[in-house]
């Protein structure tokens, strides 16, 4: 769900309520451009202007639309589920607006076959939706999956994979010459050019929005190059290779709400700002990015300006956290880095301390894209005392308040200590999902006697941190306005040992248990439930015999794989369930090395050398077998000697 639905909902109200005033008075609201709709279907031969009479390509509807027919009209072209092998062309010249509106990312694909753009849009205003856009190969170089040159154009709700070749070339999923382009809840991945794997902005302005950037590469910019205007919000960047992010020369990039985690590169790992250019990075997490020369979050180069704020630069593999030393660098404060290398020192700043991120790294914690939660007792928690560094939401759209937390991931905990040696602790939870972190060391006889009050319709959690062998668990509970739960915990395990939840249904206070979460999968258990409890938590009833709440280990399987084709000496992803206890992959027999293991994904790295073949996944529970992997040939990316627009000369 947006992390705008809320605003856009109580919007339409207002909208409705204005129109039905009109209506009442007998004046109804000026009419908008006249609506035209437009049917594509695999296999049809009619004129375009029905279902029954669908089209039978992309291109035939958009010339009936651009035909002059329909001068100044909004017109959609509603395309059918299925497979199109086509190289599309527009202008919207004539047509006030053009939409190609598919029928959902899984289920429509536009395929370039290989010998040119996908798309290609030269002016005017146009939105292209609810598409897969793939194996585009343009060539001229610019632009494979979409060239766009002038105008207003939006993708959104897209998966743009498998465009472009290694060799050269500008942005193999998204080219930007000078138009506005706004990019919504879309996914990029395995598209690969010299500048700009995913995305190549070279003029215009572009803002990019709750969408993910993973396993593209690319020498300049895995993720993005930019050379002029952009936003960045609500979006993450995972496995790109040659940067996530490269800010060059005339760029101006702001980067909010945002996760950056496991890239690569050479001068600079997450994000390379270069050659005069202006990056500003305010409430993001930059984690376990990695660079062959010097700052694996953050490198500034060639009189560059890096502005810092409320963001955490933390577990970088190589090439410390920052390099910032080659421009001006304007600490905002409220940044914290874990190696002491960002030269943090402005107000609320924290240097050389461990960010405590969960080691299970992205997982899909809520919110349109995967984000990477803090632990309890996390030094980022709370820590942002200036408003101008809290906004309203964080990356997945939850609220954030003043104080807020550092980076792109607002907990939602509330810190109720227990020292050694005391009879218990207590806290009270008063917003939705909002949860009570216990943590302590408590000797192997003692208990702990802890109380949660819960306000009517909230839902209320309680996660245990204590040290020690053996556990046991006691539930008793009262009613009233409010809801006293008062659990005595003896002897807990080590780590997130339990996790339980109650909530209030009503103002009668009567507690309803929900869950407890026990062993190896309770962090699993309670993201599962804060993610099925939303903003509704008062209508949430959850059986305990759900599947998704796990006592042990269970069977893994492997559905598929990022990036695929696996690259030689590069991080692949292993996607699948109950991935977690998993310690040992196989790739065509040949063992390798484990890097992250969580629920939904394991990360290896693929030795040089590699053939590829059958993948199998062993934990404690049993081994499975995923399907055939091939390994890509390395390549070594070809130098031009004459580079076009938006290139540059690396040092």
């Amino acid at each position: 769900m947006s992390r705008y639905l809320r605003a856009a909902l109580a919007g339409s109200l207002l909208v409705g309520g204005v129109s039905l005033v009109a209506m009442i008075a007998g004046t109804a609201p000026a009419s908008a451009q006249p609506a035209v709709s437009l049917y594509v279907a695999s296999g049809g031969s009619g004129d375009c202007t029905s279902q029954l009479n669908a089209c039978g390509s992309i291109q035939t509807a958009i010339n009936t639309a651009e035909g002059g027919s329909y001068s100044g009209d909004d017109v959609t072209i509603n395309v059918a589920a299925g497979t199109y092998t086509e190289n599309d062309t527009m202008s919207s010249s004539s047509t006030n607006s053009l939409t190609i509106a598919g029928a959902g990312a899984s289920t429509t694909t536009v395929n370039g076959g290989g010998i040119g753009s996908v798309f290609g849009i030269g002016s005017g205003t146009v939105t292209v939706a609810g598409l897969t856009i793939t194996n585009g190969m343009s060539v001229s170089g610019y632009g494979d999956g979409i060239y766009i040159n002038l105008g207003t154009v939006n993708v959104t709700d897209c998966t743009v994979s498998d465009n472009g070749n290694p060799g050269g070339g500008w942005g193999a999923g998204i080219y930007n010459f000078g138009a506005t382009v706004n990019v919504t809840g879309s996914t990029f991945t395995n598209d690969n050019r010299y500048f700009g794997g995913a995305i190549n902005n070279a003029g215009g302005t572009m803002t990019v929005t709750d969408s993910t950037l993973s396993g593209n590469s690319s020498a300049n910019g895995g993720g993005i190059y930019n050379g002029a205007a952009m936003h960045v919000t609500g979006s993450t960047f995972s496995d790109n290779s040659g940067l996530a992010i490269y800010n060059d020369y005339s760029g101006n990039l702001t980067l909010s709400d945002s996760t950056l985690s496991d890239n690569s590169g050479y001068f600079g790992g997450a994000i390379e700002n270069n050659f005069g250019a202006v990056l500003t990075v305010t409430d993001s997490t930059l984690t376990g990015n990695s660079a062959g020369c010097c700052g694996g979050g953050i490198g500034n180069f060639n009189g560059a300006t890096v502005n810092l704020g409320a963001t955490i630069v933390a577990n970088s593999t190589s090439g410390g956290d920052c390099s910032l030393g080659g421009g001006t660098f304007n600490d905002l404060g409220y940044n914290l880095d874990d190696d002491g290398s960002c030269g943090f020192t402005a107000t609320g700043d924290v240097s050389d301390a461990s960010a405590d991120l969960d080691p299970s790294g992205l997982q899909s914690n809520g919110g349109p894209t995967q984000t990477i939660a803090l632990e309890a007792g996390s030094p980022a928690i709370r820590a942002v005392t200036d408003p101008s560094l809290c906004p309203p939401t964080d990356q997945r759209g939850y609220v954030r308040n003043t104080p807020c937390d550092m980076g792109a991931f607002e907990t939602d905990t509330v810190v109720a200590p227990c020292t050694p040696g005391s009879t218990g602790c207590s806290a009270t939870v008063s917003a939705p999902s909002q949860t009570v972190a216990v943590s302590g060391v408590k000797a192997e006889s003692a208990s702990a006697s802890i109380t949660l009050v819960v306000a009517p319709a909230v839902l209320g959690c309680m996660k245990f941190n204590y040290e020690a062998p053996v556990a046991t668990l006691t539930d008793s509970h009262l009613s009233g306005t409010d809801v006293l739960v008062t659990d005595t915990v003896h002897n807990l395990p080590s780590k997130k040992g339990v996790v339980i939840c109650y909530q209030s249904l009503g103002d009668d206070g009567v507690p309803f248990f929900l869950a407890k979460c026990h062993g190896a999968f309770a962090g699993a258990c309670y993201k599962s439930l804060m993610e099925s409890a939303g903003s509704v938590v008062a209508q949430l009833e959850l059986p305990l015999g759900d599947p998704r709440f796990h006592v042990g280990a269970e069977t893994p399987s492997v559905t598929s794989y990022s990036p695929s084709p696996a690259k030689p000496g590069k991080p692949l992803t292993i996607k699948g369930e109950n991935l977690s206890e998993v310690t040992r992959v196989t790739i065509g027999g040949v063992s390798v090395p484990v890097t992250k293991a969580a629920l939904t994904s394991v990360k290896v790295t693929v030795p040089a050398g590699a053939k590829g073949g059958v993948v199998v996944v062993s934990s404690s529970a049993g081994a499975a077998a995923g399907p055939s992997i091939t390994v890509a040939a390395t390549r070594s990316p070809r130098h031009s000697s004459n580079l076009k627009q938006g290139a540059h000369h690396r040092r």
